[in-house]
């Protein structure tokens, strides 16, 4: 499963300076290049720091300002920060670009930036205890493209309900709705350039429905992050071939995700669904999931002590909610609460949209057997819960029966 990798071929040189530049005596400077290899390799170039330089910003300031640019998809931006705390100019470019991709609560920043840029060229200046540093970014999308991506997802939160379930269930909705929905890319693992590079995005995911891992993980991570839920995307190897996934939190505990793989399988099986640190390879002694840390910085190191207390992985898998008939909140009762959630369900179904129900809460809500959830099961699970406030029933599979 391919995914983006970034090869280090940093190569020192002397920028050609127009003549409203600083004297090259007064600075130091550096070019390079970090490039993926889905993209024919850039020919390292010189740039210019030609023109005013930018004011100097706190290094949480220009890495705001580079976030946004990043989300934009802007092809270059320049930033000025204190040169104090960093070994050399590539550290100072690597260490930039990690606190502009920073985990944050929004689903289009941290590893949805970190995952959509495909390279970058590099120049930097230092000067009077400062480094400029100028990016030259390269992406798997195009502006267009994320705003298309944007309309796309919003228009499918709302058909699925998305967000308005539990934390589970919302997880349980990005993950099915993702390895029903989206088919996996065949790419040579040998080739290094494609034509379509949606195929690694998000972008290509939801719009286009065709995605290698890096774009299923990508939109699975986008998804859960804009619904409050802890997202982290994992890149290493899985069957012999570079490979990403998922891991999500709940309840204090991180679960793994791997909606490519259950795609693979047909749909979402569930076999790499919500799974744990001994469980989560147990489907096949074929296909093992091994985190690998070769990016330096940029990129965290995924089996450090920093990544696993900030994002612990429970030890076996989620055990899910057990729905019962009539039980559509799996609280263990029945009552106003599931005829509600019955009925306001159907409504959106009537109107065209789908069920704001898992796979098991539907079968959960067709208390009449009828094959369909509709006001007739939420009638029935109301006349229970009226019947059994008082005692004269506590079963609503025999209650229903004795009322045929």
């Amino acid at each position: 499963m391919k995914f983006r990798k970034f090869i280090s071929t940093a190569v020192s040189a002397l920028l050609i300076m127009s003549a409203s530049a600083f004297p090259v005596s007064a600075e130091q400077y550096s070019s390079g290049i970090y490039t993926a290899p889905f993209g024919s390799r850039l020919a390292v170039s010189e740039l210019s720091f030609a023109g005013i330089m930018p004011p100097v910003s706190s290094v949480d300031e220009a890495a705001a300002y580079m976030r946004q640019c990043m989300k934009e998809r802007q092809a270059e931006f320049t930033v000025t920060v204190p040169y104090n705390g960093y070994t050399d100019e590539d550290d100072a470019v690597k260490k930039m670009l990690a606190e502009a991709m920073k985990e944050t609560s929004s689903g289009t920043e941290g590893d949805y930036l970190r995952f959509g840029m495909k390279g970058y060229k590099y120049g930097t200046a230092v000067r009077g205890g400062n480094i400029t540093i100028i990016y030259q970014m390269f992406y798997y999308t195009t502006a267009e493209q994320e705003k298309a991506a944007e309309i796309k997802i919003n228009a499918m939160v709302d058909h699925f309900s998305i967000y308005g379930r539990t934390p589970y269930e919302t997880i349980r909705a990005v993950y099915d709705y993702i390895a029903e929905n989206v088919t996996y890319a065949e790419v040579d693992p040998n080739e290094e350039e494609h034509d379509d590079l949606s195929i690694f995005s998000a972008y290509g995911a939801a719009v286009n429905g065709v995605a290698v891992c890096q774009g299923y993980s990508q939109l699975c991570y986008r998804l859960l992050k804009d619904a409050g839920i802890s997202c982290r995307i994992i890149s290493g190897t899985s069957r012999g071939v570079r490979h990403t996934w998922n891991i999500a939190e709940l309840d204090g505990k991180y679960y793994y995700l791997d909606p490519t793989w259950d795609t693979e399988l047909g749909g979402s099986d569930g076999a790499f669904f919500m799974k744990g640190t001994s469980d989560f390879d147990e489907f096949s002694s074929k296909i093992t999931h091994i985190p690998t840390y070769d990016y330096e910085i940029i990129f965290p190191d995924y089996e450090s002590a920093e990544f696993k207390s900030a994002y612990p992985i429970a030890n076996s898998k989620y055990i899910p909610p057990r729905y019962t008939k009539g039980d559509i909140d799996a609280n263990g009762i029945i009552d106003g609460r599931d005829a509600t959630a019955v009925l306001s369900a159907y409504a959106r179904a009537s109107v065209g949209k789908a069920y704001p129900f898992s796979k098991e809460q539907l079968a959960a809500a067709d208390v009449t057997g009828e094959g369909m959830t509709d006001g007739n099961d939420a009638s029935c699970i109301l006349t229970f819960y009226a019947v059994s406030s008082v005692g004269k029933a506590d079963d609503i599979i025999e209650f229903l029966q004795n009322r045929t």
